[in-house]
């Protein structure tokens, strides 16, 4: 179900966003963190739609329609070569072309994914309403830990990482089963 894919999508892309240099400070040591982290900000917005799209294409595929996912796949790619070479040929962007290329193909072939569903099955996702309680309720349990974790970055980074990670797991928890 759709519903369950973005209450574990959405507060893992805004997790990523928000820490994405701590992540890959706990991957890596060395040069290339502070600009792989603003690339891997970007990148986790595709997470959004990326997740769906898969259990949509495999619902799509298990109902008969096996070229389904196929075109949406397709057409996602292309549009993704023609916007990350735009971008990335442009001073102004550069290599932070390449993840919008690829939200911009997930965005688009999440969309060709959802008009198949609708016309080809009559199937009508809500997909605002599936995603908004979990924006709200990640970005809700972000900014009451956040603060939290900047007191205790000077003492220890990578403890007071983990426990933001927990305690933010712990208050998307609480406020997705309170409602």
């Amino acid at each position: 179900e759709l519903s369950l894919i973005f209450w574990l999508s959405v507060p893992l892309t805004f997790g990523i966003c928000v820490y994405s240099r701590e992540v890959l400070d706990l991957l890596f040591n060395g040069e290339g963190i502070e600009m792989g982290s603003v690339l891997l900000t970007y990148l986790s917005v595709s997470l959004i739609f990326m997740s769906p799209l898969l259990v949509l294409n495999s619902a799509l595929e298990a109902q008969g329609e096996i070229k389904a996912p196929m075109i949406s796949m397709i057409i996602g790619s292309v549009f993704k070569l023609i916007i990350s070479y735009i971008l990335i040929s442009n001073p102004n962007f550069g290599i932070l072309g390449a993840p919008l290329g690829t939200i911009a193909s997930y965005v688009i072939a999440f969309g060709v994914s959802v008009v198949i569903a609708y016309k080809r099955k009559g199937i009508v996702l809500p997909i605002i309403k599936t995603i908004s309680h979990p924006i709200i309720n990640s970005f809700i349990a972000i900014i009451a830990v956040y603060p939290i974790y900047l007191k205790g970055y000077n003492a220890n980074s990578t403890l007071s990482f983990i426990v933001a990670v927990l305690f933010t797991m712990l208050i998307y928890i609480l406020l997705s089963v309170s409602k």
